[in-house]
């Protein structure tokens, strides 16, 4: 399974593109957390008494800013000139919180284990998402959630989200040590329409 087989969630509308803004993980990331994604992925198995060989590798783990949307052709150019004069500062590091979660989708037919920004001592995301927001009410776009709550994805899997909370914290088998430290250090936003990712 890989991330062409979840569930589209909108039907494809000829001359709109799937969009979104999201800040890449970076290799420091992913350098520091692969040792442990085989007992993640163990762990969200068990969380959603599920097979293993369920639970897919998010392919590219990023730091969402918006929803997904759909953008019309037309409106491509201006919107992307409109995120780039929005997003002032464009690189940087953001430190993520000592948990581990599971969240659902809001049709309640994906669910992502991540770890979390800590919003706390990285406000610039906070920042990052309401630039982001001004410019979707300009196009009218749907804003993020509110209130936000950030996340690096690591893998996912399709399901049915009973009853219970949309959000939950699992077992972590990272060290305290290492969680304690977490950070994603970025060199740029980027901006996803269709198949392209253009950087800000």
């Amino acid at each position: 399974m890989n991330d062409e087989d979840r569930i589209r969630q909108s039907p494809h509308i000829e001359g709109q593109f799937s969009t979104c803004i999201f800040l890449p993980a970076g290799e420091s990331f992913l350098h520091t957390i692969e040792p442990y994604m085989e007992k993640i992925r163990a762990e969200f198995s068990r969380h959603l008494n599920v097979p293993i060989s369920s639970c897919a590798k998010v392919s590219d783990p990023h730091i969402s800013l918006s929803k997904n949307v759909f953008l019309k052709s037309h409106m491509i150019r201006s919107f992307s000139d409109d995120i780039r004069t929005a997003m002032k500062s464009r690189d940087g590091t953001v430190f993520l919180s000592n948990e581990i979660r599971v969240y659902w989708n809001e049709q309640g037919n994906t669910a992502f284990v991540g770890i979390p920004v800590d919003l706390t001592v990285s406000p610039i995301i906070r920042k990052h998402i309401h630039d982001v927001d001004h410019v979707f009410e300009k196009y009218g776009l749907e804003k993020f959630h509110d209130p936000p709550d950030p996340h690096v994805s690591l893998f996912w899997s399709l399901g049915t989200r009973l009853e219970g909370p949309s959000v939950a914290n699992i077992s972590s088998p990272i060290p305290e040590s290492i969680l304690d430290d977490m950070r994603v250090d970025y060199d740029g936003i980027r901006i996803k329409i269709g198949t392209e990712i253009f950087s800000v």
